[in-house]
């Protein structure tokens, strides 16, 4: 090849009068012209100021050098004059973008490009080159002059760019859900493997598609609002978005949208997450709800009338026996007094029973409305106490109530709230020890009240604890002394949810139990 000549011998190599030209003895009389001014040697100085230069001849020797090229390649002039320019090229004479350049020069062809060279360490950096040729009055191309740029941080930028753009395509690819990149006119610039799936578009076709084609059309100027919302940063998601397939079949959808950079331009990246197994389950949770509210409600109904059934003739057993055990004229004898004793406890049993499940059935029903207004604590504790105090004499149980500020008022539905204190008050008595106590007391913060009913009594087992809110559960009191529905309490905290509150307990085995229920402070 031409690059590959010999240097030309010191005889035959141009001089550097022949560059400068020779100036005559008239001509170094006349004022100094344009043409001095700018000599080439000046014009050389001038330039490598921003840019390195040399000059070569035809074949590529190094004829004349800046101190730019002597510090980019580590090499002295005087080590690089006479020295073919290959000399600091990287990759050899092989690599393509060389053989470019070498064989502009061979035909005498200015040349521009980037080139990879290396310096006298052996370390590599990149320039921006422009190879203009010099021709003679003989037509044939004597110098050529390279001006260079030093672009190696550059492409070192490029470089960490193109990899953070591989990688972002490699996670792109990976991901489990469908990924479009969309330019700002809404053409698809790039998809990956999911994508294809749920559109049903293979890449090279989704390609040339706008992203309206890929929504039906009562869909489209939703979409278009979104990509104006998404541009200017007000939106980053859509709910319940509906994708046309390729096929015609509607995909539901939920989009998350961002505006990046990807090579070299700004897209919109969607994410689109195929939520047809989610609308299915929430279609069939639906079903199945409507038809648990169904069979509820037909439960309610069914329980509401059997209860009512059994109130008339359950009235009738409590007026006769009460009417038998009141009857003054003709006495009972002792034996008949304890036998209709047992009827009238076992109807009060079952009265209370009923009751119980009527009003749970009412609230699960939702036709139980409670109604919210300000309650003054310590006034309705001295109603509960007075409620509560000939239950307590009777079992030898002591009422205490803790000071309560006068001034303390909470939200609540005052009949409700007095019906599930007055339960927590009388479980607290019945489970008490003889000559226990039984306490109420109340922790008011800002926005909270808690009212707390305190035993002494014996305690709930701690594997036991998690089965207290479940109906008729008795914990294991069911063949006890003490009569009760396993409903009280299941009532208390559906009452306590209904005026935005929670009803909870604290217990040891042994020791007694702390049932509160918390409540929102009235605002003064």
């Amino acid at each position: 090849m031409a690059h590959a000549t010999q240097p030309l011998p010191e005889n035959d190599r141009p001089s550097s009068s022949s560059i400068r030209g020779v100036r005559s003895a008239a001509a170094e009389k006349r004022p100094p012209t344009l043409s001095t001014v700018l000599a080439p040697e000046r014009l050389l100085e001038a330039v490598s100021q921003h840019i390195a230069v040399c000059v070569t001849d035809s074949q590529g020797i190094l004829l004349q050098v800046d101190e730019r090229i002597s510090q980019l390649s580590g090499y002295r002039v005087d080590e690089l004059l006479g020295k073919s320019y290959g000399l600091l090229l990287s990759g050899g004479e092989m690599e393509q973008s060389n053989r470019a350049f070498w064989q502009s020069l061979a035909a005498g062809r200015s040349w521009k490009g980037e080139l990879k060279l290396k310096n006298r360490q052996g370390e590599e950096f990149w320039i921006e080159l422009t190879a203009t040729p010099i021709v003679g009055d003989s037509g044939g191309v004597m110098f050529y002059v390279f001006s260079q740029t030093d672009i190696t941080s550059f492409k070192q930028v490029e470089a960490a760019l193109q990899n953070s753009e591989d990688r972002h395509r490699a996670l792109m690819e990976q991901a489990n859900e469908a990924i479009l990149l969309v330019d700002m006119d809404g053409w698809l610039v790039a998809a990956n493997r999911r994508a294809e799936e749920v559109t049903g578009y293979p890449r090279d076709e989704l390609l040339n598609l706008h992203m309206q084609q890929l929504v039906p059309e009562n869909f489209r100027h939703r979409l278009l609002d979104l990509h104006q919302e998404v541009l200017e940063k007000r939106r980053d998601a859509f709910r319940g978005g509906m994708l046309l397939r390729k096929d015609d079949r509607l995909v539901p959808v939920d989009l998350s949208c961002a505006v990046i950079e990807s090579g070299g331009q700004r897209v919109i990246q969607s994410i689109l997450h195929d939520i047809t197994e989610r609308k299915k389950l929430e279609a069939e949770l639906i079903r199945a709800r409507v038809v648990a509210e169904r069979a509820n409600r037909a439960k309610s109904v069914f329980i509401s009338r059997i209860s009512h059934e059994l109130r008339t003739p359950l009235n009738a057993i409590l007026g006769f026996a009460q009417l038998l055990e009141s009857d003054e004229e003709i006495p009972l004898a002792d034996r008949h007094r304890e036998e209709v004793s047992q009827i009238l406890n076992a109807g009060w049993h079952l009265l209370e029973l009923i009751d119980d499940i009527l009003s749970l059935s009412s609230i699960e029903s939702g036709g139980l409305r409670v109604e919210l207004a300000p309650v003054p604590v310590a006034e309705l504790l001295r109603e509960c106490r007075d409620l509560l105090d000939p239950l307590a004499r009777e079992r030898n149980v002591t009422l205490a109530l803790m000071p309560v500020s006068e001034n303390l008022v909470l939200v609540a539905d005052r009949v409700r709230l007095k019906e599930v204190l007055l339960n927590l008050g009388t479980n607290a008595i019945k489970y008490n020890k003889i000559n226990g106590c039984v306490s109420f007391s109340v922790v008011a913060e800002t926005e909270r009240v808690r009212i707390n009913v305190s035993d002494t009594g014996i305690g709930i087992r701690p594997e036991k604890m998690q089965h207290l809110f479940e109906p008729f559960e008795r914990l294991g009191q069911e063949d006890g002394n003490i009569h009760g529905s396993g409903l009280g309490l299941v009532i208390a905290r559906r009452l306590a949810e209904l005026m935005d509150g929670n009803l909870g307990v604290w217990s040891e085995f042994g020791v007694g139990s702390t049932f509160w229920i918390d409540l929102p402070r009235a605002r003064e």
